[in-house]
């Protein structure tokens, strides 16, 4: 157990060092980055981005709750919480999408991505007696603010040029505030091929 709650632990830090910065790094350049992707005349599917970078994100940290529920062989528990998502997503987009047209499809997708994650997270914190550390949200948080700085300070600017300084100044700040350790840097270091 002192095994499974150090990975986890260190497995959910990373998820949330990577979660946050995407999230607050895309609202601000989602239409610069859905013209890089796809041209000009997806500018406007920014805002859908802007939505949908939610739902990415709590994907991104729910992986290591799903995969804890496998651990401990609790698969069989998370069967009626997909079913209940389900039946809500299904319905929801049946009314919604005719009315609010992909609005309502993209925050339909997070309410669902939430509470498959909120299902998960219950399933296996009950199952592990382990819920982890929280400290890394503030942490990123504050980076991320620093960072979002920075992106607007660069707005004129190319918008690989924009993600390549505010993935820099992310990781300084997150440094800086203790998010990530010196010998945490210096163990992939050593261990990188």
């Amino acid at each position: 157990m002192d095994k499974f709650k150090n990975y986890f632990q260190k497995a959910f830090d990373f998820l949330v060092i990577a979660a946050i910065p995407l999230i607050i790094g895309t609202l601000p350049l989602a239409d610069k980055i859905m013209v890089l992707i796809a041209g000009e005349e997806f500018k406007v599917s920014g805002v859908v981005l802007q939505i949908l970078i939610f739902a990415t994100a709590i994907i991104f940290v729910n992986v290591i709750f799903s995969y804890s529920i496998v651990i401990f062989n609790k698969q069989r528990k998370t069967i009626i919480a997909y079913i209940i998502t389900a039946i809500f997503a299904l319905t929801a987009y049946i009314i919604f999408i005719p009315i609010y047209s992909y609005y309502a499809a993209a925050i339909i997708t997070i309410l669902a991505e939430l509470m498959i994650f909120i299902f998960n997270f219950v399933i296996s914190t009950k199952a592990s007696g382990f819920i982890p550390n929280l400290s890394i949200i503030y942490k990123s948080l504050g980076a991320s603010i620093i960072m979002l700085g920075v992106i607007y300070l660069m707005l004129s600017f190319n918008v690989i040029i924009i993600l390549l300084v505010s993935m820099i100044a992310y990781s300084i700040a997150l440094y800086l505030f203790g998010g990530v350790k010196k010998s945490t840097i210096m163990y992939f270091m050593i261990k990188a091929p």
